[in-house]
């Protein structure tokens, strides 16, 4: 049986994570925590946008609304595309 989103995010609590967005931005960060809806809490967080930008963060909140994918332990690096 595969582990359902709720128990996929409960078991990287404190884990590195690497989030791609709808908008082609990606986050790179320690996953916090998340509620109910799947809206995702990051800290020491980097953002690296389309345009190749990079900026860094302490704490943000992503809306489930902008998540396409979700990868647990995924260093540093942007995905290939």
């Amino acid at each position: 049986m595969s582990e359902e989103p709720l128990e996929f995010l409960q078991n990287n609590i404190n884990n590195k994570v690497w989030i791609v967005s709808r908008n082609e931005v990606e986050y790179s960060g320690v996953l916090k925590g998340f509620d109910d809806s799947l809206n995702v809490v990051l800290s020491d967080m980097t953002v690296y946008g389309p345009d190749n930008s990079k900026t860094t963060h302490t704490k943000a909140l992503i809306r489930r609304d902008q998540i396409d994918l979700i990868i647990p332990n995924l260093e540093d690096g942007r995905l290939q595309k």
